[in-house]
């Protein structure tokens, strides 16, 4: 799968990115209807 979604250059549409320690807002934010993806950074 990706090797298909890098020949044909398809991306995720991402929304927002937050810190892990702000995931709770992060899942509040896609609760609203986030129209991409919303991603939580757990590493550094």
């Amino acid at each position: 799968m990706n090797r298909f979604l890098n020949e044909h250059k398809i991306r995720p549409v991402i929304d927002q990115v937050y810190p892990f320690e702000k995931a709770r807002e992060a899942y509040e934010h896609l609760a609203r209807g986030a129209f991409g993806k919303v991603v939580i950074n757990v590493a550094q």
